[in-house]
């Protein structure tokens, strides 16, 4: 057996938002090494004042060097049909794989993880940090924190958890890697093997095309996987074809999952189909014709923009009602007046309130979301009028932003609460 250990050093731990900076694998038959890879990555974002200081790797150091794209096929060719191997794998793997991810490389071989193989095969130390590790098995570790030192390392690690190896603990941890999932039977494995590893909205089809279950995810291929591992029998067995859109960008992907499920009705969303509780601020004439606020369950936004929960609502309406010194009974707030209220004492009081509500009326925001699109030269709008979702566009060149081309243009989107609710959270 060959291994790949491979240690990187990257922007942030999200695979999503952060970026490799280094890479450095070591080849080893596990007794010694047959092959060093290194370099250095230029990132897509700038590398954070603490990483500096942890690993030295400034953005000087990177400006010039290849980005991930320019070098995956190199390195992937460095470690073609060997076992993939680090020290706390989830994170080297996870980062290399969505990376190789967003240029439609599917990245699968089997892995190790030095830490886990080491809690198994060196029981009873204090620390499985690589650092306590190599001092307590006196294996050399220099350059800490920089990629070929620390994979250097775990390369010599590894080699020394296998001749202590004793029960077999390496092959079962291997054995467990075999295919977990098989294509549902009356899909071309051909759908699936063309399915892209990007952002997107997809579709569980049944014989005559309609959809069994609508689903989004920032890794197609990935997700429709694991269907075939975990789905219900009664779905996999009337899944005859599937298609996917792809948005480039996670929060668009929600936004239409969420409106072709209402449209589609598809027998296997369940939580999605169901309205959610959503909240704006309204205004009403009380029994003692008093003008009040309150919040309320809604399908639309009244005076604010819709909220995905009751609590968020009340930050909001407490930010209004403090600003303009008002009445906490009066704007929704509590049930009872305090002693000397503001509303009793301050003739200007009733006055503000009405001010405040037709605030909050024009405060309903228009505006427009540009994000990434599905490639680099694309980008995705998203069209919010007075809070309400009007529709997206994905184009290589976006039009003016004026309402007049934006009506021409648009790909319509329904309202709901839950699209609302969604764009709530984004912003």
């Amino acid at each position: 057996m060959i291994f790949c250990v491979t240690d990187i050093e990257t922007t942030g731990g999200k695979f999503s938002l952060h970026s490799i900076t280094e890479i450095a694998s070591v080849l080893t038959d596990g007794t010694q090494v047959l092959g060093e890879y290194q370099t250095l990555v230029k990132p897509d974002e700038p590398i954070p004042t603490f990483i500096t200081n942890l690993t030295g790797i400034h953005n000087e150091m990177v400006a010039d060097a290849p980005k991930f794209d320019d070098i995956a096929q190199e390195w992937l060719e460095f470690s073609k049909d060997a076992i993939f191997v680090a020290h706390n794998v989830g994170f080297d793997f996870g980062h290399i794989s969505q990376q190789l991810a967003s240029i439609d490389i599917e990245y699968k071989p089997k892995k190790l993880c030095t830490v886990r193989l080491a809690r198994q095969i060196s029981k009873g130390l204090n620390s499985y940090s690589l650092g306590n590790l190599c001092n307590s098995l006196k294996i050399p570790l220099q350059n800490r924190h920089r990629a070929m030192g620390d994979a250097m390392a775990t390369a010599k690690l590894l080699n020394y958890l296998i001749a202590n190896d004793s029960n077999g603990v390496i092959e079962k941890h291997l054995k467990k890697q075999k295919k977990t999932f098989a294509l549902p039977p009356y899909l071309e494995e051909k759908v699936y093997d063309e399915l892209p590893m990007k952002t997107g909205v997809y579709y569980l089809l049944n014989k005559e095309k309609k959809p069994l279950y609508i689903g989004k995810a920032k890794n197609i291929k990935q997700r429709v996987r694991n269907h075939f591992r975990t789905a219900k029998k009664t779905l996999l067995d009337d899944l005859h074809h599937i298609k996917y859109q792809l948005t480039g960008t996670d929060l668009l992907a929600s936004i239409i999952e969420a409106d072709e499920i209402k449209q589609h009705w598809p027998p296997f969303n369940v939580a999605q189909k169901y309205p959610r509780n959503t909240f704006s601020v309204t205004s009403y004439i009380n029994q003692k014709d008093e003008l009040r606020l309150a919040i309320k369950r809604t399908k639309k936004p009244d005076l604010s923009p819709i909220f995905g929960s009751q609590y968020i609502t009340r930050v909001y309406l407490e930010s209004w009602i403090e600003e303009a010194s008002l009445c906490s009974r009066l704007g929704g707030l509590q049930s009872i007046c305090v002693e000397n209220c503001i509303c009793k004492t301050d003739e200007k009081h009733d006055q503000r309130l009405k001010e405040t509500i037709e605030e909050m009326k024009a405060y309903l925001p228009s505006f427009c979301i540009i994000d990434e699109g599905r490639n680099s030269q694309e980008k995705s709008l998203l069209w919010v009028e007075k809070g309400k979702l009007k529709g997206y566009l994905l184009e290589n060149k976006l039009p003016k932003i004026k309402q007049s081309i934006l009506e021409k243009s648009i790909t319509p989107i329904r309202e709901h609460p839950e699209t609302a609710a969604i764009i709530s959270k984004y912003l």
